[in-house]
Order: C-alpha cells, then sequence, then structure tokens
C-alpha cells in the first residue's frame, strides 16, 4: 500500500507525457544550431581558444531566463514584475523550448563570428574539402557513435523511470544535476588533454 501511495496516478502520466511532447517538439529546432556550435567549440578548443565558447554560454544564460519568464508566463510575467504587458501569451513548457532554441541559435551565431576570426587569422582556406575530408568522417564517426551511446543511455533511463511516476523523474532529474555537476570538472580536463594530445 505503501509503494502504491509514492506512484503518480495514472492520469497525471499521459499528461506529463503530453507536456514532454510538447516541450521536445520546441527544443528540435534547437538541433542544427547545437551541432554546429559542437563543430564550433571543438575547432576553437583545438586553437586553444577556449575565451569564445565561455563568452556565448554566458551570453546564453543572460538572455535564457528573462526571455523563459517572458514566453513561459506571458503578460501576467511581466506584471508581476511591475511591468506593462505587451500582448505576450503565456506557452508553458512550450515556451522554454523555444528560449532553449533560441539561446542555442545565439551561441551558434557567437561561435560563428569567433570561428570566422579564427580562420582569417590563421589564413585557412574556405572550402568544405577541408571539412568534410575523409579523415574527418574517420576521426569524427566513432566520436559520434560515442556521445550517441552516452546521451541514448541516459535518454532510455529517463524514459523507462517516466514509467513509474512524475516523482520518479523529478528525483531522477535532481540526482542528474547533482552528478553532472561534478562531472565537469574531468569533462573539462579530459577535452583539455584531448586539444593537446591531437595538437601533439
Amino acid at each position: 500500500a505503501q509503494g502504491e501511495r509514492r506512484r503518480a496516478p495514472r492520469s497525471a502520466v499521459p499528461a506529463t507525457a503530453a507536456l514532454a511532447s510538447d516541450y521536445i517538439d520546441a527544443r528540435l529546432l534547437a538541433l542544427p544550431s547545437f551541432l554546429f556550435s559542437s563543430v564550433q567549440r571543438s575547432f576553437l578548443q583545438s586553437h586553444g581558444l577556449t575565451r569564445p565558447p565561455v563568452v556565448a554560454v554566458l551570453v546564453a544564460n543572460l538572455v535564457n531566463l528573462p526571455l523563459n519568464w517572458l514566453l513561459v508566463f506571458g503578460d501576467a510575467g511581466l506584471v508581476r514584475l511591475g511591468l506593462p504587458a505587451v500582448g505576450a501569451p503565456a506557452l508553458g513548457v512550450v515556451g522554454i523550448g523555444i528560449t532553449g532554441s533560441t539561446v542555442h541559435a545565439l551561441q551558434m551565431a557567437i561561435g560563428a563570428e569567433a570561428v570566422r576570426r579564427t580562420r582569417e587569422g590563421l589564413g585557412c582556406r574556405r572550402g568544405l574539402e577541408r571539412v568534410l575530408g575523409l579523415t574527418s568522417v574517420r576521426l569524427g564517426l566513432p566520436i559520434g557513435l560515442q556521445k550517441l551511446a552516452e546521451v541514448g543511455v541516459f535518454a532510455l533511463t529517463s524514459v523507462l523511470i517516466a514509467k513509474i511516476g512524475t516523482r520518479a523523474v523529478a528525483a531522477h532529474q535532481v540526482a542528474m544535476t547533482l552528478a553532472s555537476a561534478t562531472f565537469m570538472v574531468p569533462l573539462g580536463i579530459s577535452t583539455a588533454a584531448a586539444v593537446r594530445v591531437g595538437r601533439a
């Protein structure tokens, strides 16, 4: 009986799934900009330039909060802050997805400018043959598959936990956030080591 009390009501699971679906649909807009940002970040890191990606993330985070507030709560959020209403609708979770897509596009734009300046400073040839060469595919494909497997396992775990209930998903998200915070230190060191080894 105690286990049954802890489970979310059956009606909550379809409602949560519908909200998650709406969020994912809005967030999918960010997929191209996310992939391009990853390539830009790797290019800049390989040249020892870590400031532009950090600036891009900081700017994105500064834009993220106010834009989220506006798109999630609409005019009600503005009024709550003592600002005049502008006719903005409250989009809820869809607003969060749109904000995420927008800030990823902003990060990509900042990264693109940094890459352009770096390429000009290095006198790099323009053209896809350098980016899409066979060597790049041989190096990138295993890395991409490794990332897919890594992200896929965590995504599959979240989907399976969602079948238990909304509280289980929330607890899992808290645990993953804490684990991710500690994971950033070794991830940063390993990325720096990979750049140094690659350059050598």
